[in-house]
């Protein structure tokens, strides 16, 4: 089993639940990335309560949550291009990042490999006092 972050009615923050769900498997040509982080944005708020906004991007109920995300690549299905298991990557999969799990069709204007910094793990550059 796989956890995402799913809602079956629009609203705010209370409509969404942590779900148990199938383990997603690549299929022919996708990747299967296990993601580390998941970015929230304005828009993916506007897409759980509204939606209008939510059918502008193919969005329909029960839907997950999320767009940005970063992982690490461990499965490749057959005929997935660019990608190998092991690389570190971040990419956008609008309804669908806040899992354990995003897949991704390749060849992708979605997805990208996380460049190594000579070496090192990147490292921010400045810290929010919280």
């Amino acid at each position: 089993m796989s956890r995402a972050v799913r809602y079956q009615r629009f609203g705010g923050p209370e409509v969404l639940e942590l779900r148990e769900i199938a383990e997603p498997h690549a299929a022919p040509g996708e990747v299967r990335v296990r993601v580390t982080a998941a970015g929230l944005n304005p828009m993916d708020w506007q897409i759980a309560a509204q939606p209008d906004m939510a059918a502008r991007f193919g969005i329909a109920l029960p839907a997950g949550f999320g767009s940005d995300f970063a992982g690490v690549v461990d499965e490749v299905g057959a005929a997935a291009t660019g990608f190998a298991v092991g690389d570190r990557v971040y990419g956008a999969a609008i309804g669908r990042s806040v899992a354990d799990f995003v897949l991704v069709g390749t060849p992708t204007a979605h997805l990208w490999p996380i460049p190594e910094a000579s070496g090192t793990r990147w490292r921010p550059r400045f810290r929010c006092p919280v």
